[in-house]
């Protein structure tokens, strides 16, 4: 986007302020330079050289969870969360800003090697410090929201795994991809969504495949974040499956809309590109599509479930209808539908440069679940997953958080 078209996107909010009261952001703060309308008058006289650049000026861009209520509301169509991005780009490298984060992203989420070598430093700092004490948290204000990293990760995991059962007479060869948070936090997830599409074919896992990118993307790494999706579309390409299945709807929202962009000048890959978009799918639409029907749990005793849609599912892929489907197939689940569907607060890495502030967010995800006699709250995003769990850990309710998947297999 050249600064031209840019500036003409920008100025086409009118200030209106129809995006005041969807701004999770701003219905916890109350503060105008963090609403997407204040942001964008920001960005207006950042091009009219009035503001200067830097590191204070990208820290209140990040202000934003880039969850697209904004953009929803908006009755001129102006894509705030877009350009917002486009703003934290032009920074990052300026100003040099976000470095511990970038450093995450950039080069230790996407390598399993690097992860390992932190996950045993956690473990030793762990044993040393409890992860609730107060000198933790003094020493790293995120400590609290930083989940433990599992032992063996998923792909460790799945060279041990079943084959794949074909006794349903299923013969596709299925590629999953995993994503960052079921490799390293969440195996058991993993191992769920195996077991659901087994029966349907052949299971591959790309070993090069990597991060979907949305860490990087997300902090305006566009960089890094063109370098993982060039990654992962060679990695599927060469096993040549028919179906690339996505249990992350976050990850999947990312590829499918963000790649074709982060990839447009790849005159080499494209013919890759195509072939890889075209397949990719994510895992609760796939399951739909194919007429799964899950197999009657050993446990049928009744289970109240509340789903939380996430934001980057719902409003990008617009995948509402097709986990209820799912989840209301199995035998003695019942659904409690929530009064609105609120932002978790997770945001991709919001929840470790802004903690506080997102589990304020995020808490008040919970405010529905209060008057429900649920028992679960499910989802379909691996950072909305880790940042429920964090906040029921936190405020000691008794409800269990699953991806749905795992009420499924």
């Amino acid at each position: 986007m050249n600064d031209k078209e840019w500036k003409e996107k920008i100025k086409a909010c009118v200030k209106c302020g129809t995006c005041l009261p969807v701004c999770p952001i701003y219905r916890e703060t109350e503060r105008e330079p963090l609403s997407a309308r204040g942001k964008l008058a920001l960005l207006d006289a950042l091009l009219d050289q009035r503001f200067q650049e830097d590191r204070l000026f990208y820290d209140l861009l990040s202000n934003c969870l880039l969850c697209g209520a904004c953009a929803e509301q908006c009755p001129g169509g102006v894509k705030a969360d877009a350009l917002i991005l486009e703003g934290r780009n032009r920074l990052l490298n300026r100003v040099g800003a976000a470095g511990a984060r970038r450093l995450l992203a950039k080069e230790v989420l996407p390598f399993p090697e690097r992860m390992k070598a932190i996950r045993l430093g956690q473990d030793w700092i762990w044993r040393q410090i409890p992860k609730d004490r107060g000198l933790l948290l003094r020493l790293f204000p995120a400590a609290s929201s930083l989940p433990y990293l599992e032992k063996p990760f998923f792909l460790e995991r799945s060279r041990v795994l079943p084959g794949p059962s074909l006794s349903i007479g299923g013969s596709k060869s299925l590629g999953l991809f995993v994503g960052c948070s079921i490799n390293y936090i969440h195996p058991p997830v993993g191992e769920a969504v195996y077991r659901l599409l087994s029966p349907l074919g052949r299971i591959v896992l790309p070993k090069d495949q990597t991060c979907c990118g949305l860490p990087a993307f997300t902090l305006g790494d566009l960089e890094t974040a063109r370098r993982l999706a060039k990654q992962n579309v060679l990695a599927f390409a060469e096993d040549r499956t028919e179906a690339v299945v996505v249990p992350c709807s976050s990850c999947a929202a990312h590829i499918l809309t963000e790649y074709p962009r982060l990839l447009e000048k790849e005159p080499d890959l494209q013919e890759e590109l195509v072939d890889f978009l075209k397949k990719t799918e994510e895992l609760s639409r796939f399951l739909v599509r194919e007429g799964f029907t899950p197999s009657p749990p050993l446990d049928a005793s009744p289970l109240r479930v509340v789903f939380h849609d996430p934001c980057h599912g719902r409003r990008k892929l617009h995948i509402e209808d097709e986990p209820r489907r799912l989840l209301l197939s199995r035998t003695g689940l019942s659904l409690s539908e929530r009064k609105e569907q609120r932002c978790c607060g997770a945001g991709g890495l919001f929840r470790l440069s802004h903690p506080d502030l997102s589990r304020k967010i995020g808490g008040r995800s919970y405010q529905d679940l209060e008057a429900s006699d649920a028992q679960v709250l499910a989802t379909s995003c691996m950072a909305c997953l880790m940042q429920l769990e964090s906040l029921a850990s936190e405020q000691k309710k008794g409800w269990t958080v699953k991806h749905w998947a795992e009420l499924l297999a």
